[in-house]
């Protein structure tokens, strides 16, 4: 329980923080890359920053979305596999996946601000 041992050092040091307090303050940062097998010079990054406050609420509505548009848990949701008929979920059609894609993309909150 890692919040504890947090809470724990700062009530040693003489602090009083609040479970809320502590995880408002920090951020979650996701970074993944890509690139093309076919088009080797193509390398792509893309980065996600999260208030660790909202992390769990998002992680289960985008679980929820692919739940929803029934994607196959065991297999990962990769935007790599989006327009393939051949990989990730084969059983969900590409404008299904452009649909998931869509939905789970709503869930941005930048845009909004």
């Amino acid at each position: 329980r890692a919040n504890k041992t947090v809470e724990h050092y700062a009530a040693k040091r003489g602090e009083v923080h609040h479970h809320r307090q502590l995880n408002k303050k920090m951020k979650l940062i996701f970074i993944d890359e890509t690139s093309d097998s076919k088009f080797k010079q193509y390398f792509g990054l893309c980065c996600a920053v999260i208030d660790s406050f909202y992390y769990s609420q998002l992680k289960n509505q985008f679980h929820k979305i692919l739940l929803d548009g029934g994607w196959n848990q065991k297999v990962e949701f990769k935007g790599s596999c989006l327009f393939s008929a051949s990989t990730g979920d084969t059983s969900i059609t590409i404008d299904k996946r452009i649909d998931i894609a869509n939905e789970l993309l709503d869930l941005n909150s930048a845009k909004k601000k």
